[in-house]
């Protein structure tokens, strides 16, 4: 298990976002958290993973051209999907 509640919410901060994208947990990670983002043709750009025990994670989006992404989170017993704007 992840941890925390089962109805384990995020933000999501900045949107749109120029630099790091940020990832505000209300819970501590206990597990990996593997990362998927895809452009808007569902084509996956690139994977992460989120490190356990650190409930503030960032992912860096200045690499990325100006957009819209799909941001997957793979929460174990859960997909958790963001959709995030690149400047």
């Amino acid at each position: 298990p992840i941890g925390g509640d089962e109805d384990n919410e995020f933000v999501v901060k900045p949107n749109p976002v120029e630099g790091d994208l940020v990832f505000d947990f209300e819970f501590t990670i206990r597990a990996s958290i593997p990362v998927e983002i895809y452009d808007p043709l569902g084509k996956l750009v690139d994977t992460g993973v989120f490190e356990p025990g650190i409930s503030s994670q960032k992912l860096d989006f200045s690499k990325y051209p100006s957009g819209m992404y799909i941001v997957r989170l793979n929460l174990g017993n859960k997909m958790e999907v963001r959709r995030v704007v690149k400047k």
